[in-house]
């Protein structure tokens, strides 16, 4: 069975993050920690054990994850 990609018509809008984040370094296409965790503040549906989640950054279950992964984005920044 062959697949096919979706046309921008079919994918859903609510998916789709296009709110732009304010950089808070100077590097234009590095993202730091503090820019990945603002970034997952954009109004997304989430639900978790069957309970919507309102922050996702507060979430004590989702939280050692957002943690981990902003610590590699930060290790871009580290000269060592």
């Amino acid at each position: 069975m062959a697949t096919r990609a979706a046309t921008k018509a079919e994918i859903p809008t609510d998916y789709i993050v296009s709110r732009s984040i304010t950089r808070t370094h100077g590097e234009p296409c590095l993202r730091n920690s503090a820019d990945y965790v603002e970034s997952l503040r954009d109004g997304r549906s989430v639900i978790l054990n069957g309970r919507d989640v309102a922050d996702v950054t507060t979430e004590p279950t989702l939280l050692r994850g957002i943690k981990t992964i902003g610590g590699y984005l930060d290790a871009q920044f580290d000269p060592a």
